[in-house]
C-alpha cells in the first residue's frame, strides 16, 4: 500500500512540474542551419514555415528530418509544424477554409505531420478577411478536433493590433479553438516614417490585455516577443528622438544590433521600457535582456503561461556581443524558472541570420497542386533584412541566375540581393552601410564583405 501511495505521489508530482512549467517556445526560420539551434533553452519549437496551398497541399524546405532530430537533444520539448506566414498570403487559406473538401484534405495532411514526429500544428494565417471570421473559427474547430482526437495540440499566431484583432477575430471563439494562442506583440510601430518602439511594454500590455477582455483566455495566451528590431533612417541626425521623421525602416536582427552597438559611437536610450540607439541618420528599436525581462512582469500580472520568439537565429547565437550566447531566449528562461542553462560562450557560426520581413513585402503565390504533405524542397516564406520588395521584369529576370529557390548575391551591387521563388524573382535592399553577404546568407556590415565597398 505505501509502495503504490508513493507511486500516486510521485505521479501527481510530474504532473503538477509538467502543468507549472512555464512556456519557452522558439520559432526558427526553416532557411537557416539547424544544428545552432539551443533546444535545451526551448519548451516548444516550431518549424518555419510549411506553404499551404489551394489544394490542401503543403510544401517545406526539406529539413524537415533534421529538426525533428532535436528531439535527441531535448526529449520533452514539444516540436511544432508551423503553416503560412506573411508571405504565404492568405488565398490558400481561404480557398482551404472555404471548402469541406479541401479542408478535409488539409486536415489529413496536417495529420500525416504529426505522424512524422511533430507534436502539434501552428497555423500562421496572415490574415482572415472580416467576412472570414466564422469561416475561420469553424476551419480551426475541425483542425483541433481532429488534432486532439490523436493527442496533438493546435497553436496559431495571431495578431496584437488592435484594428487587425477586431476584422480578423472573433476572439473568444478563436480561442476557444485553439489550444495555445501565440500574440505577434512586436511590429507595432507604424507607419516607418516617424520612430517608435518596436514592441513598447504597454503596448505589449495592452495588447495581452485586449485579447484577455474579448474573451480568451489567459491560460492560453503566449506573449510574442522579437528577437530583431528595425533600422530607421533619420531624416535629420539633429532629430533623433521618439517620433522623428524618418525615410524608412528595415528589420534588423538583434545580433547585428548588439555588434553595431559594441562597435561604439552610439547614444542609447529608453522609451516604454525598451532601447532605442542612433548614430548619425541611423535609429534602430530594439529589445535587450533588461527589456525582455521587464516584459515578463506582464506574464506574471496577467497569469500567462510564456512567451514565444521570433525568431531563435536573430538572437546572440554566437556571443558575437560578448554576454553569452542566445542572451535574449536565455533572459526568459531564467526569469520564467526554466531550466538551469549555463551560458555558453563559444560555438560554431550558424548559416543564416533571417528577420521577420516587413509590410511591404510582396509575397509569392504557390502554385504546386499537391495534396499530399510530401516534403519539397522549396526555400519559403519571411525574407532577410529589407527596406524595399520589387518583382523584377522579364528582361532583368533573364539575367539573374533563378533555377532554384533560395536568397542570392545580385551581380555587380552587393547592396541588394534577390530572391528565387517558383521561378519568380524579387529584389531586396539591404540597410545603410550593410551588405549582401553570401557566405552568411544575411545583410552584414561591409567590413566583413571583400569587395564591397
Amino acid at each position: 500500500m505505501i509502495k503504490i501511495l508513493c507511486i500516486i505521489l510521485f505521479v501527481q508530482f510530474c504532473a503538477n512540474t509538467v502543468s507549472s512549467q512555464k512556456i519557452v517556445g522558439c520559432y526558427w526560420g526553416s532557411w537557416t542551419s539547424i544544428s545552432q539551434i539551443d533546444v535545451t533553452l526551448c519548451t516548444h519549437a516550431y518549424y518555419a514555415f510549411y506553404i499551404p496551398d489551394s489544394n490542401g497541399g503543403l510544401k517545406d524546405s526539406g529539413l524537415v528530418s533534421e529538426f525533428l532530430a532535436l528531439k535527441s537533444k531535448n526529449p520533452s520539448v514539444k516540436l511544432f509544424a508551423s503553416i503560412g506566414g506573411y508571405n504565404a498570403g492568405t488565398s490558400a487559406f481561404t480557398a482551404i477554409a472555404a471548402s469541406s473538401s479541401l479542408t478535409s484534405t488539409f486536415v489529413s495532411n496536417c495529420l500525416a505531420l504529426t505522424a512524422l514526429g511533430f507534436d502539434g500544428i501552428d497555423l500562421d494565417w496572415e490574415y482572415p478577411a472580416p467576412s472570414e471570421k466564422t469561416t475561420f473559427v469553424n476551419f480551426l474547430g475541425t483542425l483541433k478536433t481532429a488534432l486532439n482526437n490523436k493527442g496533438k495540440i493546435l497553436a496559431a499566431a495571431v495578431s496584437s493590433g488592435s484594428w487587425q484583432m477586431g476584422e480578423s477575430y472573433s476572439i473568444s471563439s478563436v480561442c476557444q479553438n485553439l489550444d495555445l494562442v501565440n500574440l505577434m506583440t512586436y511590429d507595432m510601430q507604424w507607419p516607418y516614417t516617424t520612430t517608435g518602439p518596436n514592441a513598447g511594454y504597454s503596448q505589449v500590455d495592452n495588447a495581452a490585455a485586449a485579447w484577455i477582455n474579448g474573451g480568451c483566455s489567459a491560460s492560453k495566451l503566449v506573449l510574442g516577443l522579437a528577437s530583431y528590431g528595425y533600422n530607421f533612417g533619420l531624416t535629420s541626425s539633429s532629430s533623433n528622438g521618439v517620433g522623428a521623421s524618418a525615410t524608412g525602416a528595415s528589420a534588423i536582427p538583434y545580433r547585428t544590433i548588439c555588434t553595431k552597438i559594441k562597435s561604439g559611437g552610439w547614444t542609447t536610450l529608453r522609451t516604454d521600457q525598451t532601447p532605442y540607439s542612433y548614430l548619425g541618420t541611423e535609429w534602430i528599436s530594439y529589445d535587450d535582456v533588461t527589456s525582455i525581462s521587464a516584459k515578463m512582469n506582464i506574464i506574471s500580472a496577467r497569469s500567462l503561461p510564456g512567451a514565444f520568439f521570433w525568431s531563435t537565429e536573430q538572437d546572440d547565437y554566437d556571443n558575437s556581443c560578448g554576454t553569452g550566447t542566445y542572451p535574449l531566449i536565455r533572459a526568459v528562461v531564467n526569469a520564467l524558472g526554466g531550466p538551469s542553462v549555463p551560458v555558453a560562450t563559444t560555438t560554431t557560426k550558424m548559416a543564416a541570420t533571417t528577420t521577420k520581413a516587413a509590410a511591404t513585402t510582396t509575397k509569392a503565390a504557390a502554385t504546386t497542386t499537391t495534396t499530399k504533405a510530401a516534403v519539397v524542397t522549396t526555400t519559403t516564406t519571411k525574407p532577410l533584412v529589407i527596406t524595399t520588395t520589387q518583382a523584377v521584369t522579364t528582361t532583368l529576370a533573364g539575367q539573374l541566375a533563378c533555377s532554384t529557390d533560395g536568397f542570392y548575391a545580385y551581380p555587380g551591387n552587393c547592396k541588394i540581393f534577390y530572391r528565387c521563388v517558383f521561378g519568380n524573382v524579387y529584389i531586396f535592399s539591404c540597410p545603410s552601410g550593410t551588405g549582401w553577404n553570401q557566405a552568411m546568407m544575411t545583410c552584414d556590415l561591409k567590413t566583413n564583405i571583400p569587395g564591397c565597398f
